[in-house]
């Protein structure tokens, strides 16, 4: 919630973010038959970006995990799609890699955000919890400022490492499967 903003004028900001930043068209695979139809999506002239909502496709896949379509590699086939059709693409929420009541480490999908060559990815739920309560705007750029430093950091990991990262979030998905 935006807290004395006002329905209007919060209306208004997402209108104004929605418009600016998500490019010339953006797309949502946020479902199954989405991303079977990815091949026919990023064709469609005017497409520039694909983002995957992890929440609302682990539901249309009956998926309990949230991170159960990236860690089987379900994510992989989209952006390979995408990024051949020479399209930005993008999965999540991301969080700040100090999150550390989450089932997985935020860590890791920020590892997996840097393999599948995301260039796009919203805050998640964690990351609003994890600043909520806070008056002034430096704990959001400090957070920021976490991602984007463990982002770099897996940036100059090798291909070796990234799958190794991949490996181990699939390990933590599956623990909490059972």
């Amino acid at each position: 919630t935006m807290t004395g903003v006002g329905l209007t004028r919060a209306a208004h900001i997402y209108w104004y973010a929605m418009t600016t930043y998500q490019g010339p068209m953006s797309d949502f695979a946020d479902h199954a038959d989405a991303l079977e139809a990815l091949p026919d999506i990023v064709a469609v002239p005017g497409v520039a970006e694909i983002h995957i909502g992890l929440n609302d496709l682990r539901l249309s896949l009956g998926h309990a995990s949230l991170f159960e379509p990236l860690a089987l590699g379900i994510l992989d086939r989209a952006a390979a799609v995408v990024h051949g059709a020479g399209l930005r693409c993008g999965f999540g929420g991301v969080t700040s890699p100090r999150a550390s009541e989450l089932p997985v480490s935020a860590e890791r999908v920020i590892g997996e955000q840097v393999r599948l060559r995301s260039q796009l990815a919203w805050l998640g739920r964690s990351f609003r919890q994890l600043v909520e309560g806070t008056q002034s705007g430096s704990a959001m750029e400090q957070e920021v400022q976490a991602i984007r430093m463990c982002a770099a950091a897996w940036a100059r990991r090798s291909p070796g490492e990234l799958e190794a990262n991949r490996n181990a979030l699939a390990t933590e998905v599956a623990r909490g499967w059972k």
